[in-house]
């Protein structure tokens, strides 16, 4: 049985408006692609430094329970203690959690 002449011609139109939509669809997911990775890349850059900030925050709470016999001498005397900025990490404390 051979193809009706209008039947071919259709299948062949049908095809080359297939071919042509996917070719204009590849900017579009190329663009939403660029989009998810740099909101992943911010998202994961966010993520690492929450994490630091709280590696921070756990430190000063060792460093602070490690002198807490004499905190008041040790953040008003000791060098090391007059560095320690209690409100700076108070800030951070409740930003980290």
């Amino acid at each position: 049985m051979t193809p009706n002449p209008s039947e071919a011609d259709t299948t062949s139109d049908q095809r080359q408006q297939d071919a042509s939509l996917h070719q204009a669809a590849w900017p579009d997911m190329l663009s939403s692609l660029h989009v998810a990775y740099g909101d992943l890349t911010r998202t994961q850059l966010e993520l690492e430094r929450r994490m630091a900030e709280i590696g921070d925050v756990g430190r000063m709470a060792a460093l602070l329970h490690e002198h807490a016999p004499a905190l008041s001498d040790y953040l008003t005397s000791d060098p090391k203690g007059k560095q320690t900025s209690t409100d700076r990490w108070r800030c951070r404390m409740s930003t980290a959690i």
